[in-house]
């Protein structure tokens, strides 16, 4: 049993202390998003080979609204082997103006929540990578019924 537990954590500990890739700097789109929003222009920071902010400018709605907003997500990141995978999650916070189609609907939402996701680094300085963000809007009133949101989506991203 012991020596079960001790191949658990060096396992765990590999993870944690595998070298990540993250990009000094990464710029391009995250599309999708699911109702929160169409496109948004991505932007990562690296802090380490472990952490990067993302920074992402949005825009989208549907038929009633239409929506722009920037959000916030501090990464942690680590390797999935030695070819250019990894993963990563974060905590984040979100702010949206939103324009209703007609003057009645129109609201400032601000939100916390995360991200998780896959990404992959080709040989040449392109990264793509899926992911879902949920986060709670804790301006959301009555007339808001989706409070809490979330969206898978595609990155595309040239690192610099």
């Amino acid at each position: 049993m012991k020596k079960k537990v001790a191949v658990v954590l060096l396992c765990i500990f590999s993870c944690i202390a595998a070298n990540s890739q993250v990009s000094p700097h990464a710029i391009g789109l995250r599309i999708g998003g699911g109702d929160n929003f169409g496109a948004e222009v991505s932007y990562q920071h690296g802090f380490s080979k472990q952490n990067r902010l993302e920074l992402d400018l949005g825009f989208g709605g549907n038929s009633h609204y239409s929506r722009l907003g920037i959000a916030g997500i501090y990464h942690w990141v680590w390797n999935i082997g030695n070819d250019g995978f990894n993963w990563y999650i974060g905590p984040g916070a979100g702010l949206t103006a939103n324009n209703g189609k007609d003057n009645h609907d129109d609201y400032v939402g601000l939100a916390i929540g995360g991200q998780i996701g896959l990404g992959f680094n080709f040989k040449i300085p392109l990264q793509m990578s899926l992911d879902v963000r949920p986060m709670w809007d804790f301006l959301s009133d009555d007339h808001n019924d989706d409070a809490f949101g979330w969206g898978l989506a595609l990155g595309i991203r040239y690192r610099f």
